[in-house]
């Protein structure tokens, strides 16, 4: 790995009112979680640093990407407005760290469905068929899945995909 190598890479699936998030390191996720946009990128950034800890104490060699909202020339209401907000505080307010790309949802479908179109279910069905099945409970977690839920199965596509060489924008 060289040194302009990301150790991690980070998916962002923005939300209007909440976001998720997922910290790849090439093997296993580090941490992923669900927040609240106001406290997004203080809770995702003190994930970054506690996974750190355990090895150089500083998060470097980071990059993150976050899902672009793109025009399917359909009517759009407040909601994706403030979606497409939050993206750019985010960009804005993680970008002074780390570098920052964007990658949209067809393309996201491309890279794992092979496709342009794709549904959320559909791109989860493709990390559990490369992955496995996440385990079913606390006591015995299994597999590079185990937790993740709800929007974070989005972070995480991003989140490979990024590593794996993703053309972002």
């Amino acid at each position: 790995m060289s040194d302009n190598t990301p150790k991690w890479t980070v998916g962002i699936d923005p939300g209007s009112d909440r976001s998720a998030w997922a910290i790849w390191s090439g093997e296993r996720f580090e941490a992923h979680g669900i927040a609240p946009n106001e406290r997004m990128v203080e809770e995702l950034t003190a994930a970054l640093y506690l996974s750190a800890a355990n090895q150089t104490g500083r998060p470097e060699r980071v990059a993150l990407v976050i899902e672009q909202v793109c025009c399917y020339g359909r009517p759009v209401g407040a909601e994706v407005f403030r979606t497409v907000w939050w993206s750019g505080v985010f960009k804005v307010r993680l970008g002074c760290s780390w570098p920052v790309c964007y990658v949209t949802k067809p393309q996201l479908c491309r890279w794992w469905l092979g496709k342009p179109g794709g549904t959320d279910a559909e791109i989860r069905g493709a990390l559990i068929e490369r992955y496995g099945k996440p385990g079913r409970s606390r006591k015995t977690p299994e597999g590079i899945l185990w937790g993740i839920r709800a929007d974070e199965w989005l972070a995480a596509a991003h989140a490979i995909a990024l590593a794996e060489g993703i053309q972002t924008s």
